[in-house]
């Protein structure tokens, strides 16, 4: 083994409350059903009724357009809370659970964190995205989420969207980007001389 030193910097997560979640809410489920370019998520032991991954960069789609003005203005107050200057949403896409569907442990690439946005949760605990402890590999966690809830997590982190076991529908919106910081942003300390 070549680990000259080896430390712990736990990962953070952040679960927020998304403030424009009762009045998109219908709207955006509504648009969801309607979209024609979805399909079944259906790769080794994953079974998600519909999704629309493969278009995860069409700015187009008309949910898209009615969810980016309101979570873009919640994501720059809360990147602005976590000392960035602002984030860049790379790609967004919905993924609709019914009856044993699952999206089994994975990782999110080319990203810094990735999110979820709860739109339809019901309130079953075995609905919750888990998530391994990335520097252990052994504790799991169930997040905490609540319908209208974003959870935001270091995209490299195992997560999943475990086995739906229930006769409820569960929809998401996951979306990955990257912290984005400003010149001038931080403390004097923190500059190089």
């Amino acid at each position: 083994m070549f680990i000259k030193s080896k430390g712990q910097i736990l990962s953070p997560y952040l679960i927020t409350k998304f403030p424009s979640h009762p009045e998109l809410k219908n709207d955006l489920i509504a648009l969801i059903e309607e979209t024609k370019s979805a399909k079944p998520l259906t790769v080794a032991v994953n079974t998600v009724s519909k999704c629309d991954y493969d278009w995860s960069k069409d700015i187009e789609r008309p949910y898209f357009k009615k969810l980016v003005p309101s979570l873009g203005k919640h994501l720059t107050d809360v990147y602005k809370h976590l000392g960035f200057g602002n984030c860049n949403i790379k790609n967004l896409w919905f993924q609709r659970y019914i009856n044993n569907d699952i999206h089994d442990w994975h990782v999110h690439g080319d990203c810094q964190w990735t999110a979820v946005y709860y739109l339809e949760l019901p309130k079953e605990e075995s609905l919750r995205t888990q998530v391994i402890q990335p520097f252990d590999q052994k504790s799991k966690i169930d997040m905490p989420v609540e319908e209208g809830d974003i959870l935001i997590f270091p995209s490299h982190a195992l997560h999943r969207g475990p086995r739906n076991k229930t006769s409820k529908r569960k929809i998401i919106i996951s979306f990955n980007m990257d912290g984005i910081t400003l010149d001038g942003q931080y403390p004097e300390d923190y500059k190089t001389n």
